[in-house]
């Protein structure tokens, strides 16, 4: 009788053994999916960001989940300059570069305006992404100097990442 018992009273505690470790499990499983599902672990929300291009200053440059990047530049040249053109893409090709409203944009030093240019995948296709998706690329700015007329194009890179529906 006694064995009965004692072999009871084991069969007992393994069971609770294992159903207090399968609880914490539980629980354990759901405080993970409730920190992927808030973005608290979303790597896109701490990755470095940056952006520089020869001749300006980047002042802003959220991103839109449709590709649609918003590029606030400061003319750091000594001179003051036309805009003519701007590209982003991941190739680093001054194909697709789109010309700013008018054509130009003039920016006397120091001044700054934001452009918006849709940037493009390494296939030639519009980038498109979700919130924290990372953009990485090239930027690409045609302008002209006014005082001496040199056409120059300014070369930067961009790290980034989606911020706007």
């Amino acid at each position: 009788m006694a064995m009965v018992t004692m072999r009871r009273s084991k069969a007992q505690s393994a069971l609770e053994y294992l159903s207090t470790y399968a609880m914490t499990m539980l629980i354990v499983a759901v405080v993970i999916a409730a920190i992927f599902a808030l973005g608290i672990l979303n790597a896109g929300s701490y990755a470095p960001k940056y952006c520089t291009v020869t001749g300006f200053n980047c002042i802003a440059y959220p991103l839109a989940a449709n590709g649609m990047l918003y590029l606030n530049l400061q003319n750091v040249e000594p001179y003051t300059v036309n805009v003519t053109g701007i590209g982003c893409n991941e190739n680093n090709t001054v194909t697709n570069m789109q010309a700013p409203p008018g054509n130009r944009i003039q920016l006397i030093v120091n001044a700054n305006y934001t452009f918006s240019t849709q940037c493009y995948a390494l296939h030639g296709t519009a980038f498109s992404g979700s919130i924290g998706s990372i953009f990485k690329g090239f930027l690409l700015v045609n302008y002209t100097k006014q005082q001496v007329g040199i056409p120059t194009i300014g070369f930067g890179n961009i790290e980034t990442s989606v911020s706007i529906k």
